[in-house]
């Protein structure tokens, strides 16, 4: 009796910690999936010529959502306030944007005509690249890389969750910080980590390892599925081939550990590799919708980009200037619309914010 009973037991163990990790990733699909699509659409649903596409829509909720993130949390760190109140605060926000989102939409007739379309929309090019996304989030998944930089990042991210604190302990001693760290301080990305874990429960070291790699894989390449949008409407052939080509592009880009496909797979967790495989595609998206539209949606959404560059790391400062200001001033010359570049430098004005004071802390 007692032998039959002890594989019952590890079976019923077994099943209700699949199921506790099932919820744990249904909540955190929630704030990393749902939300954004959500928020998204209270904006796409006021730009001309939107189709209902929820790609687009969830590519700019999930930006607005970074760069709300950014907002809230510089303030809350020089302040010492504690990762509570930011998950909080940034919890309480999203779900006023979701409900408002929600009341305005109403039916989503839009995007639910977008999805209908779908199925028509794929090709055998399409499913092949595809199928290669799906391989490469599942592998990027399963497969473990420690990187030495963790020492610190990873482990900035676990020190905020344990101590309740926003950069005000040092990952290496558990000391506090008698001066705030000016390369890091202004990059929340390893705060966003620790409250996606306070919101899902899981460990900070799980969500980055086993994640979070897969998810943006599939954030990488829904970016350059907007891209090819752009570059080939209504060409569903050339679509499908573009994105093949990143895919093969990515998965042969092992020539350098400084490549974005190397920073993409091997390690996308740190803010460094969320810039290089994530945050220059999209900014490069955002300024072409902004220029080419000159809405003031657009605008907005390559504002919201420009500071999410900012939350990710420092350099991000740097090389969104450098991104958004040269494709502005090469736009401005070629369409002699000098309007564009007052619109650029605006746009550009959140990282101006972060490098100036940068220099100050430094």
């Amino acid at each position: 009796m007692h032998k039959t009973q002890k594989p019952r037991l590890r079976i019923y163990e077994f099943e209700n910690e699949v199921a506790v990790t099932m919820m744990k990733l249904l909540m955190l699909s929630i704030w990393l999936v749902v939300m954004p699509t959500l928020v998204g659409c209270l904006w796409t649903r006021r730009m001309k010529g939107y189709s209902g596409n929820v790609l687009q829509a969830f590519f700019y909720g999930l930006f607005s959502l970074f760069a709300l993130f950014e907002l809230l949390a510089i303030p809350m760190v020089f302040l010492k306030r504690s990762l509570t109140l930011l998950s909080f605060s940034w919890v309480v926000l999203t779900g006023i944007l979701a409900l408002i989102s929600i009341v305005k939409n109403k039916s989503f007739a839009k995007e639910r005509e977008w999805l209908k379309g779908c199925r028509h929309k794929m090709t055998a090019v399409l499913a092949v690249a595809i199928i290669c996304i799906g391989c490469q989030a599942a592998y990027v998944t399963v497969e473990e890389h420690v990187d030495e930089d963790d020492a610190f990042y990873l482990a900035t991210s676990t020190t905020a969750v344990e101590k309740d604190s926003l950069y005000r302990y040092s990952p290496y001693t558990g000391k506090e910080y008698k001066k705030l760290p000016a390369r890091y301080v202004l990059a929340a990305w390893p705060l966003f980590l620790a409250v996606l874990s306070k919101l899902s429960s899981l460990h900070p070291a799980v969500l980055a390892h086993s994640v979070l790699p897969g998810y943006m894989v599939l954030l990488a390449y829904l970016i350059y599925a907007l891209i090819a949008a752009r570059l080939y409407p209504g060409e569903k052939k050339k679509q499908a081939l573009f994105l093949l080509f990143a895919v093969i592009l990515l998965s042969f880009s092992g020539f350098s550990r400084y490549s974005a496909g190397t920073f993409l797979f091997v390690r996308s967790w740190q803010g460094k590799a969320v810039l290089a495989g994530v945050g220059l595609p999209a900014l490069c998206y955002s300024a072409w919708c902004a220029m080419k539209e000159e809405q003031s949606l657009a605008w907005f959404g390559l504002i919201c980009t420009v500071t999410a560059a900012c939350m990710f790391t420092s350099m991000g400062v740097a090389l969104s200037l450098i991104l958004v200001g040269s494709g502005g001033l090469v736009w401005t010359l070629s369409r002699k619309n000098w309007k564009c570049l007052f619109a650029v430098g605006f746009s550009c004005f959140p990282a101006l914010v972060v490098g100036v004071v940068y220099v100050f802390l430094r």
